[in-house]
């Protein structure tokens, strides 16, 4: 008879996860910006909002992308739509699901990787953990599901 080895939770969770690489979220950002502008779009036309009028519009647009990313990343599924489809999600450095404020700090932490010529972005590339910037300051983690 052979010995078929148990796999209890202490040893699964020796295993080090699996970082989300640069151009893996890459895909995921251009999924969630469709995403995004969808329903900017569609609730701009629904609200009879006039969308060649920057000024109000990207009020609006900046309440839709935080709410979408820090609602989706702090969800049960961890991930926007785009991070679905990429079988990628967010978790704080223990792998566990983050919060709202903390998936709040870390959306608002992307406009420091913008601005820093998006090599906040960039660095996810070179890091050990594949983390921005962003995931940095906001002690978070992009890994495959």
């Amino acid at each position: 008879m052979t010995d078929i080895p148990v796999l209890d939770h202490d040893s699964l969770s020796n295993h080090p996860p699996e970082y989300a690489g640069f151009w893996i979220r890459f895909v995921a950002s251009l999924i969630d910006s469709m995403m995004v502008g969808i329903v900017f779009y569609t609730l701009a036309i629904a609200l009879f909002m006039d969308i060649y009028t920057p000024s109000p519009n990207q009020g609006f647009s900046f309440l839709i992308q935080w709410m979408y990313f820090a609602y989706m990343e702090s969800s049960k599924w961890q991930a926007t739509f785009g991070k679905m489809a990429m079988g990628i999600k967010v978790t704080n450095m223990h792998g566990e699901r983050i919060g709202f404020a903390q998936a709040t700090g870390r959306h608002f932490a992307k406009i420091l990787s913008a601005i820093l010529l998006l090599i906040g972005f960039i660095m996810a590339a070179f890091t050990e953990k594949k983390q921005a910037l962003h995931d940095i300051l906001a002690d978070t983690l992009v890994v495959k599901k």
